[in-house]
């Protein structure tokens, strides 16, 4: 077909501009499409686990009450990823417990299941909290005060809110790159046709396949490169433009990776810090019983010895009474401090609740379990305590009760040695007791 009023070189111009215009314009598109969609997935998919991974650390604090604790970790979250705007906890009826940030501004339902709403400016998540941890009364119903099983069943949600700018601005940046790279492609292509009139056909072929592979999802696919060739330079803006989204692609899995990567970190810590008392440092009641719950087992299967000691501060209300709370809670930490440096490797030390400390012994008999519990008795009453410039020196009374499998449970040696530790304190104090 003669087209009228255009001459030869008008018609070679036209065709070589129009299919590399197709095939740039193919390439953006396939490009576009498939680098905003992995974009927006990476985005829901970070959000998403940014959800799902704050359920499990809020899920004790849900448990304990600790309302400070879920506003802290709401506000760390926030804090350690700034595209995200607000974090909520709610109770499994939608109340809020703990927010950091401005209140959610999209409504989202709550339900068994996570939620999305993606809106232009912001992705809202809501993630439900499981309970998954076995209360201590194992018979008890489940911990919000309602009927059902422990072990089971919604009891709270976590809603983030993200920001949708990073996401935007980077579809804007690839859209004024690949605009760029379709203008060069377009002038490029212009310059190619009037200077050559031969050998068009076969370069396009091998740009068209390449084009196809990387539409495909192969970003290694590069053109050859004939620097002889009358289409050379378009052979290499196409191959530098697969090195950009290559590159691109790599930037977002590196920044996905590290983001996941954090966030597990985060995860672990809050998993740790949930384990351990805040104000000593040792181990809490909860991370005591899971310790202690193998060890009984472990005893009882293998027939090795088990101790238990529990200490009480003696007359601590005083303390508190006479120098304040604040010198109280030195005197806990100091305590602490010398629990720890005078147990076994082996041994665990643990705050079970006020002035009440507990240490579980594992393959130390009565009789050591005794001389550890006095050396310890010893150091305590030999420490100077001063602080704020206050001597507070203070003593401890210790109960100490030894593994039997007569009695295989827990709870028949924490009896024994509490009832140990009470005749100390009965019996004036300062002293070691046998359970």
């Amino acid at each position: 077909m003669k087209l009228p009023g255009i001459g030869f070189r008008g018609r070679l111009l036209l065709g070589a501009v129009l299919p590399a215009l197709m095939i740039a314009s193919l390439l953006i598109t396939v490009f576009l499409e498939r680098y905003q969609a992995d974009l927006e997935r990476s985005f829901r998919d970070h959000s998403q686990t940014i959800a799902r991974q704050i359920g499990p650390a809020a899920e004790y604090a849900l448990f304990s009450g600790s309302y400070e604790t879920l506003r802290m970790l709401a506000e760390g979250t926030r804090q350690g990823d700034a595209s995200i705007v607000s974090v909520s906890v709610l109770d499994r009826h939608g109340k809020t417990l703990a927010q950091s940030g401005p209140p959610p501004q999209q409504e989202v339902a709550l339900a068994s299941t996570l939620q999305v709403k993606s809106g232009l400016l912001l992705t809202t998540v809501a993630a439900p909290i499981r309970q998954t941890a076995m209360p201590l009364d194992a018979s008890a119903t489940a911990w919000d005060g309602s009927a059902g099983s422990p072990m089971s069943g919604v009891v709270g949600y976590v809603v983030i809110e993200v920001s949708r700018a990073d996401l935007i601005a980077r579809q804007g940046e690839i859209v004024e790159i690949t605009v760029m790279i379709l203008l060069g492609g377009f002038l490029l292509a212009t310059w190619v046709s009037i200077k050559i009139a031969a050998g068009v056909t076969r370069p396009i072929a091998r740009i068209n396949r390449v084009v196809a592979s990387i539409g495909r999802g192969d970003l290694d696919a590069r053109v050859p490169h004939d620097s002889a060739g009358v289409l050379a330079p378009l052979e290499a803006g196409i191959n530098d433009m697969a090195e950009k989204i290559a590159a691109a692609q790599h930037e977002l899995q590196d920044k996905i990776a590290a983001a996941t990567s954090e966030l597990r970190q985060q995860k672990e810590a809050a998993e740790a810090m949930a384990r351990i008392d805040v104000l000593t440092g040792l181990a809490n009641r909860r991370a005591f019983d899971e310790v202690a719950h193998h060890e009984v087992q472990r005893a009882l299967r293998y027939g090795t010895p088990l101790a238990l000691v529990m200490v009480d501060l003696d007359f601590f209300k005083t303390i508190n009474d006479r120098f304040g709370h604040h010198v109280g809670d030195q005197v806990l930490v100091d305590f602490a401090r010398i629990l720890a440096a005078s147990v076994r490797g082996v041994d665990l030390a643990g705050r079970w609740g006020g002035e009440e400390f507990i240490i579980l012994m594992p393959g130390a008999d009565l009789d050591e379990a005794v001389q550890a519990a006095e050396r310890m008795r010893l150091k305590v009453a030999a420490a100077p305590t001063k602080i704020d410039g206050v001597s507070c020196g203070y003593t401890a009374s210790f109960g100490v009760a030894a593994f039997s499998a007569r009695e295989p449970t827990l709870d028949a040696l924490l009896g024994k040695a509490d009832r140990a530790l009470y005749r100390a304190k009965d019996q004036g104090r300062n002293r070691v007791e046998i359970g």
